[in-house]
Protein backbone atom coordinates (compact mmCIF):
# COMPACT_ATOMS: atom_id res chain seq x y z
CA UNK A 1 0.00 0.00 0.00
CA UNK A 2 1.19 3.13 -0.91
CA UNK A 3 2.16 5.68 2.08
CA UNK A 4 -0.72 8.18 0.93
CA UNK A 5 -2.95 6.05 1.04
CA UNK A 6 -1.79 4.55 4.10
CA UNK A 7 -2.31 7.56 5.89
CA UNK A 8 -5.53 7.33 7.26
CA UNK A 9 -5.52 3.78 8.68
CA UNK A 10 -1.78 4.99 10.27
CA UNK A 11 -3.62 8.03 11.71
CA UNK A 12 -6.33 5.41 13.33
CA UNK A 13 -3.68 3.18 14.22
CA UNK A 14 -2.01 5.97 16.18
CA UNK A 15 -4.93 6.86 18.27
CA UNK A 16 -6.06 3.70 18.96
CA UNK A 17 -2.16 3.43 20.56
CA UNK A 18 -2.67 6.57 22.60
CA UNK A 19 -6.04 5.63 23.74
CA UNK A 20 -4.70 1.85 24.62
CA UNK A 21 -1.89 3.38 26.08
CA UNK A 22 -3.56 6.03 28.37
CA UNK A 23 -5.61 3.14 28.94
CA UNK A 24 -3.04 0.92 30.46
CA UNK A 25 -1.02 4.00 32.57
CA UNK A 26 -4.28 4.37 34.40
CA UNK A 27 -4.47 0.47 35.35
CA UNK A 28 -1.12 -0.36 36.09
CA UNK A 29 -0.88 3.06 37.98
CA UNK A 30 -4.09 2.02 39.78
CA UNK A 31 -2.83 -1.39 40.46
CA UNK A 32 0.80 -1.22 40.89
CA UNK A 33 2.18 2.48 41.44
CA UNK A 34 2.57 5.10 43.96
CA UNK A 35 3.58 7.27 41.81
CA UNK A 36 1.47 10.76 41.41
CA UNK A 37 3.77 12.33 38.88
CA UNK A 38 1.62 12.99 35.80
CA UNK A 39 3.92 12.14 32.50
CA UNK A 40 3.12 10.63 29.53
CA UNK A 41 6.32 7.93 30.26
CA UNK A 42 4.82 6.89 33.45
CA UNK A 43 2.55 5.00 34.85
CA UNK A 44 0.54 6.80 37.77
CA UNK A 45 -1.62 6.05 40.74
CA UNK A 46 -5.11 7.91 39.94
CA UNK A 47 -6.46 7.19 43.18
CA UNK A 48 -3.26 8.84 44.87
CA UNK A 49 -2.90 11.96 43.01
CA UNK A 50 -4.60 15.44 43.80
CA UNK A 51 -6.54 15.64 40.29
CA UNK A 52 -9.18 14.31 39.49
CA UNK A 53 -10.54 11.71 36.78
CA UNK A 54 -11.80 14.89 34.89
CA UNK A 55 -8.48 16.71 34.28
CA UNK A 56 -6.55 13.53 33.51
CA UNK A 57 -8.60 12.61 30.53
CA UNK A 58 -8.67 16.11 29.53
CA UNK A 59 -4.57 16.31 29.95
CA UNK A 60 -4.30 13.12 28.20
CA UNK A 61 -7.06 14.76 25.13
CA UNK A 62 -5.09 17.86 24.92
CA UNK A 63 -1.52 16.73 25.24
CA UNK A 64 -1.36 13.54 24.00
CA UNK A 65 -4.00 13.39 21.32
CA UNK A 66 -3.66 17.20 20.00
CA UNK A 67 0.06 18.45 21.08
CA UNK A 68 1.92 15.42 20.30
CA UNK A 69 -0.20 14.45 17.86
CA UNK A 70 2.45 15.26 15.16
CA UNK A 71 5.46 13.37 16.95
CA UNK A 72 3.13 10.08 17.49
CA UNK A 73 2.44 10.57 13.40
CA UNK A 74 6.00 11.63 12.50
CA UNK A 75 6.93 7.85 14.91
CA UNK A 76 4.14 5.97 13.16
CA UNK A 77 5.16 7.14 9.70
CA UNK A 78 9.10 5.50 10.29
CA UNK A 79 7.46 2.82 11.68
CA UNK A 80 5.64 2.19 8.84
CA UNK A 81 8.56 2.45 6.11
CA UNK A 82 10.60 0.30 8.49
CA UNK A 83 8.03 -2.31 8.04
CA UNK A 84 7.68 -1.78 4.33
CA UNK A 85 11.56 -2.43 3.89
CA UNK A 86 11.82 -5.43 6.59
CA UNK A 87 8.47 -6.82 6.90
CA UNK A 88 5.29 -6.46 9.18
CA UNK A 89 7.18 -8.76 12.05
CA UNK A 90 6.17 -8.76 15.69
CA UNK A 91 10.34 -8.44 16.74
CA UNK A 92 10.52 -5.06 14.90
CA UNK A 93 6.79 -3.57 16.36
CA UNK A 94 8.03 -4.29 20.13
CA UNK A 95 11.88 -3.49 19.65
CA UNK A 96 10.69 -0.01 17.91
CA UNK A 97 8.48 1.30 20.71
CA UNK A 98 11.11 -0.61 23.67
CA UNK A 99 13.83 1.80 21.82
CA UNK A 100 11.68 4.94 21.60
CA UNK A 101 11.21 4.06 25.40
CA UNK A 102 14.27 3.85 26.69
CA UNK A 103 15.52 7.03 24.43
CA UNK A 104 13.07 9.11 26.54
CA UNK A 105 14.21 7.23 30.26
CA UNK A 106 17.68 8.10 29.15
CA UNK A 107 16.52 11.95 27.81
CA UNK A 108 14.78 12.42 31.20
CA UNK A 109 16.96 10.85 33.14
CA UNK A 110 14.21 8.74 35.10
CA UNK A 111 14.25 5.31 36.01
CA UNK A 112 13.30 2.21 33.75
CA UNK A 113 9.96 1.15 34.82
CA UNK A 114 9.34 -2.56 33.82
CA UNK A 115 5.30 -2.02 34.06
CA UNK A 116 5.87 0.76 31.47
CA UNK A 117 7.75 -1.83 29.51
CA UNK A 118 5.20 -3.94 29.45
CA UNK A 119 2.77 -1.26 28.08
CA UNK A 120 4.70 -0.49 25.52
CA UNK A 121 5.46 -4.83 24.39
CA UNK A 122 1.33 -4.83 24.62
CA UNK A 123 1.30 -1.62 22.47
CA UNK A 124 3.94 -3.27 20.13
CA UNK A 125 1.76 -6.74 19.55
CA UNK A 126 -1.41 -4.18 19.20
CA UNK A 127 0.45 -2.17 16.41
CA UNK A 128 2.03 -5.42 14.64
CA UNK A 129 -1.82 -6.90 14.38
CA UNK A 130 -3.17 -3.31 12.94
CA UNK A 131 -0.38 -2.75 10.51
CA UNK A 132 -1.17 -6.82 9.55
CA UNK A 133 -5.29 -6.31 8.96
CA UNK A 134 -5.75 -2.74 8.04
CA UNK A 135 -2.37 -1.18 6.84
CA UNK A 136 -1.77 -4.78 5.35
CA UNK A 137 1.72 -4.60 5.40
CA UNK A 138 3.32 -7.70 4.75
Amino acid sequence: MKFSKAIPKLIGAMYIFIFLKNILQLLFGYVFSENTDIKFYKIYAISKTPYGLDFILLLVLTYECLLFALVYFCVFSILYFITVKYGNALWIHIVYFMSIYSVIVLATHTEFDIYFSLIMIISGILNWWLFKKWIKVP
